[in-house]
């Protein structure tokens, strides 16, 4: 714990004030500017009701209405977050599909590539098994978020075109 806050405490701080040196503040000054907080209150209850719903699953099973009924519920919040969203079309067509998609593949694969890296190890090395999978796991969030950034970029050009942050 102390060489993990002893060497990105650091980079943290720099990161900071690099970014406050370089990078001028940019804003959205056209459209709605005000906060989504139905769709954010949507949202967060659709994935707490997921996350409560996986998480009684082991002890109580699947076919017990406190578990499918929390994860049905979190389908009947997604249907009304898309209504509530309906006047972001463009949103509700391109980001929402593939953010989804992505969280269903994430989430098909993710504790079970874990859980076959923990299982195939002996006790005294899941120490290290662990750190292993946590880093190539953080290495592959860094290319995934650059790889779909540029993706997003590159297959929408004109919904981003003079919205850019500029940099001196």
């Amino acid at each position: 714990m102390e060489v993990y806050l002893f060497i990105n405490v650091p980079i943290g701080v720099a990161a900071l004030v690099f970014l406050a040196w370089k990078v001028n503040e940019s804003r959205e000054t056209e459209g709605d500017q005000r906060l989504d907080f139905p769709g954010a209150v949507l949202t967060v209850a659709g994935l707490a009701l997921l996350t409560f719903g996986f998480l009684r699953m082991p002890s109580l099973g699947f076919d017990n209405p406190q578990v499918y009924g929390t994860i049905a519920g979190v389908g009947l919040l997604l249907l009304s977050f898309v209504k509530q969203t309906y006047g972001a079309g463009e949103y509700r067509t391109t980001f929402f599909p593939g953010i989804v998609g992505l969280g269903l593949g994430m989430s098909f694969t993710v504790a079970s590539l874990t859980a076959t890296v923990m299982g195939s190890v002996s006790d005294h090395l899941s120490g290290t098994a662990s750190g292993v999978n946590n880093a190539v796991t953080r290495i592959a969030g860094v290319f995934a978020n650059a790889i779909f950034g540029a993706l997003a970029v590159l297959f929408s050009p004109g919904q981003y075109s003079g919205k850019s942050v500029c940099y001196r």
